[in-house]
Order: structure tokens, then C-alpha cells, then sequence
């Protein structure tokens, strides 16, 4: 198994209309077929930060929805909602040994550097 952060940093004054744009487009939903296991977004309203963590089946399945054109096709309307419109920066973590693949990342202390940021770990 494979979890992965994503993490979008609203544009100033567009936190509300990138929490609504995700929950329309159904991004999470969209994903299902390429292997998600589990998704649930987060918003932070105090840092303007939307956080998703998912849980996906392998590497292959989200390699598989990294390249697919419905991913494109979703996530189109949220580059101009953020504050810049860059690739995302994927970090990959390694999970400890004897961890419960299952289990929530924690977010505490996640430096956001770029404004979008994945981090994978690799079960």
C-alpha cells in the first residue's frame, strides 16, 4: 500500500472557492477506479491550506491515476485557485516496519515549502 498528502495552498481571497471546486469535481470519487483505497480532504481554514490524504492499493495505482486523463480532466480548475500553478513536489517515506499500513499519517509538522506538496509513504 502506498499514502499519499497532498497539500494545496489556497490563493489569496480563494480558500471557500477551492474547498467548493474540489467537492465538485469529485476528485476523490474520480480516483477510485485507479486504485484509491481511501480519501478524506481537510481543510485549514486558518492557514488556507486544503489536505488530502489517501490511502492507495500500490505504486502502480497511483502512478495509474498521476498519468490518467480524468485526473487532468478534474483537477483542471484548481491550479488557478492556488497559489501558483506548479507541479507538485513528491517526497517519498519509507513506513516503518511493523506499522499499521492502514493508519493516518500524521500531519503534524509537515513543512509546506512549495504550495502543492505530496508526500508518499510506501508501505
Amino acid at each position: 500500500m502506498l499514502q499519499s498528502v497532498l497539500i494545496l495552498s489556497a490563493a489569496p481571497t480563494r480558500f471557500g472557492d477551492l474547498v467548493e471546486e474540489y467537492r465538485r469535481v469529485a476528485i476523490i470519487e474520480a480516483a477510485i477506479p485507479f486504485g484509491l483505497l481511501r480519501g478524506e480532504a481537510v481543510h485549514e481554514v486558518v492557514s488556507h491550506r486544503l489536505i488530502v490524504t489517501s490511502l492507495w492499493r500500490d505504486a502502480a495505482s497511483y502512478e495509474s491515476w498521476l498519468t490518467s486523463d480524468e485526473r487532468t480532466r478534474v483537477t483542471a480548475g484548481l491550479g488557478p485557485l492556488t497559489v501558483d500553478d506548479q507541479d507538485p513536489v513528491i517526497v517519498k517515506i519509507p513506513r516503518r516496519a511493523g506499522t499499521d499500513p492502514s493508519a493516518t499519517l500524521p500531519l503534524d509538522g509537515i513543512a509546506t515549502g512549495p504550495t502543492i506538496r505530496v508526500l508518499l509513504v510506501v508501505a
